[in-house]
């Protein structure tokens, strides 16, 4: 958990400082490019980093190794790379009006990069290795905080350094990955051979369920973007990042609870952590909402203040979406994809429709309090969509 409050600080500090220095314009483009690359990069996977995730954790027969999941995954790299170019080439299009290719060519390599590290960081946490697969989001962040703390202060920081920053972060996450995923199986693997088909014919639920909860996650700031321009989204961006800190405690747990659900968990269990990880979030939410707007003077600036509302917004959906994370959790982990991808898809309409109707009426307010409807959405119905566990032993 002090790993993850770790990766949680400077990733915080990362994004309070980058909009500060790039200005809320330049900062809505990298928030945009942040969104784009997350939602590319869960396409891309077909859902296999989610599905090898729960087969390199089984101890049966059906179990994968690492090896064997890279191996199968390689097709779906180097596709990315013609994926990436596209869309990201129209959505800079639709936000700016025009294609700086530059940025396009830098999107590109941030975005396959994301994707190679996705799928390794699930791989780690399928075998139960968190502390390394969080440790490795730590070590990408932190580079990326360097970087650019180093170009501000040579007084060469722009939206081509941020990105480029931002990938070469994701590539040290990648090379801190590796001696953990094959300690001991180097050469014993090597025959393997991989599988693409059948990964993806067990993954494809997931693929569903990851791009969703992404979508409803962070959606929003992509509707601001192309409806009111990207200073808008660079501010609203700033207020998503503080709040999305409250979910922190049950993004911690939501891993725990994915593995233990893939060998058995008791009800009894589960509402445990719900009554933990809800006081606590609550509590946060309550403090965020008192203290938002003094928080947001001192570390951004007068350019953001009108971040306050959003944020104000954003912390009561900390909550329900904190419930979310952790019944999907146990969901996914049970092996019941095809649920979790319904509740994402939910979700995902529900803020759709929910934007398109409240940003051209209140503006960012609009967007906030869209993702909070769905937020909603996901929690009341993961308790619908859980697995029977009241029979169900946590074995060790």
């Amino acid at each position: 958990m002090l790993t993850m409050i770790l990766q949680s600080g400077t990733a915080m500090l990362l994004a309070l400082l980058s909009a500060r220095w790039l200005g809320p314009a330049d900062r809505g483009i990298v928030v945009i490019i942040t969104f784009l690359g997350s939602i590319l990069m869960l396409v891309g996977s077909l859902g296999t980093a989610t599905g090898a995730r729960v087969l390199v954790g089984r101890e049966d027969g059906t179990r994968l190794t690492p090896r064997r999941v890279l191996r199968s995954t390689r097709p779906l790299l180097l596709a990315h790379v013609g994926t990436a170019t596209v869309a990201g080439s129209l959505t800079l299009w639709l936000v700016d009006g025009h294609v700086d290719w530059g940025v396009c060519a830098l999107f590109a390599v941030y975005a396959c990069s994301m994707l190679w590290a996705y799928l390794r960081r699930e791989l780690l946490h399928g075998l139960g290795r968190h502390q390394e697969a969080v440790r490795g989001e730590v070590c990408s962040v932190i580079i990326q905080l360097g970087l650019v703390a180093a170009a501000h202060l040579a007084g060469h920081l722009n939206v081509y350094v941020a990105v480029a920053a931002m990938a070469v972060g994701i590539l040290a996450q990648v090379a801190y990955q590796t001696p953990y995923l094959f300690p001991g199986e180097l050469d014993a693997a090597e025959h393997e051979r991989g599988d693409l088909r059948s990964l993806v014919g067990f993954s494809v639920p997931a693929l569903a369920t990851t791009v969703g909860q992404e979508y409803t996650l962070r959606a929003d700031r992509l509707f601001l973007g192309v409806a009111i321009g990207s200073a808008s989204a660079g501010v609203y961006g700033s207020a998503a990042s503080l709040a999305e800190t409250l979910t922190l405690l049950a993004a911690g747990a939501s891993q725990i609870l994915f593995r233990q659900a893939a060998r058995g968990l008791t009800l009894g269990h589960l509402l445990k952590c719900h009554a933990v990880v809800g006081c606590a979030t609550a509590l946060g939410a309550a403090t965020l909402w008192i203290t938002g707007p003094t928080l947001i003077d001192i570390t951004l600036g007068e350019e953001y203040h009108s971040a306050v509302g959003p944020l104000r917004i954003l912390a009561i959906g900390a909550i329900p979406f904190a419930v979310y994370q952790l019944n999907v959790a146990v969901i996914n982990g049970a092996g019941n994809l095809g649920r979790a991808a319904r509740l994402a898809g939910a979700g995902a309409l529900t803020l759709t429709v929910a934007c398109f109707v409240l940003i051209p009426l209140v503006g960012a307010n609009g967007a906030a309090w869209a993702s909070v409807m769905s937020y909603s959405v996901l929690a009341v119905g993961s308790f619908a969509a859980l697995p029977s566990l009241q029979h169900k032993l946590i074995r060790p």
